[in-house]
């Protein structure tokens, strides 16, 4: 379960990634718009439509790796039967899949965490379960809800890129919108990522090693002292150091 809140994380940071480069192109496509650079402005343009692919991709399996979290979690606190892993497996053996072309490395990582699981169940004297996973019109309706109100807290919300035919027209509207001061907002680490830390931080009795809580969680040093910068601003949580330890 370690291995996979930290690949969580790292989805959720390269999805955080992907948001911030298409918001550079779209302020070069604008700005390339504005100088009538056509061709550089067509070619960013098809760069984003890319990328938001890559983007949906990511989100979707950042998804599919909380499902296996929540499912292993909920086996944990019941007590789990052995045989109720069947699912947790196969959708981790899926979710390495879909990874295989866009993160090699957390997909290697999913088929170890897959190969555990499935030693867990070939070891076992209870048979194997044919279990499976029934989707739901209710069901598949409350996961889109959900998952739009989880998007919407991180994702940068920007409009399509301009087509061809709207060129000039846009180029008008941005001269006279440039003639106001812009507003700059500054984006915070996502809220999912602060709940693992603290998640973290919890389950481990209050006190924790920087670095080691940082390769668990799949982050940077400079990223889990943001996020616990973060939580004491918040009055979640209080610093202490001890040694090499920070509790």
């Amino acid at each position: 379960m370690r291995r996979l809140n930290a690949q969580s994380t790292r989805l959720l940071f390269l999805h955080k990634r992907l948001n911030d480069r298409e918001e550079a192109l779209f302020r070069t496509v604008v700005a390339a718009l504005e100088r009538g650079e056509r061709e550089r402005a067509h070619i960013c343009a098809n760069e984003i439509t890319e990328i938001r692919k890559v983007r949906n991709s990511v989100w979707r399996c950042y998804l599919m790796v909380e499902q296996a979290i929540i499912r292993l979690e909920t086996m944990k606190s019941l007590g789990y039967v052995v045989s109720e892993l069947k699912p947790a497996l196969d959708l981790v053996k899926q979710l390495g899949v879909r990874l295989a072309n866009v993160m090699p490395d957390v997909s290697s990582e999913l088929g170890n965490v897959s190969n555990v699981l499935d030693e867990v169940l070939q070891n076992t004297s209870l048979p194997k379960s044919d279990v499976k996973i029934v989707s739901s019109k209710e069901g598949e309706e409350v996961l889109n809800e959900v998952s739009s109100t989880i998007k919407s807290r991180i994702e940068v919300k920007l409009p399509s890129p301009p087509s061809e035919g709207q060129y000039d027209v846009d180029i008008n509207k941005l001269l006279e919108e440039n003639k106001k001061p812009i507003k700059v907002v500054l984006y915070n680490i996502p809220k999912e990522a602060e709940d693992k830390v603290l998640r973290y931080i919890i389950e481990h009795g209050g006190e924790i090693n920087f670095r080691q809580c940082a390769e668990d969680l799949g982050l940077t040093l400079e990223e889990l002292q943001y996020i616990l910068d973060g939580l004491v601003k918040k009055g979640k949580i209080v610093l202490e150091r001890r040694g090499a330890m920070m509790t």
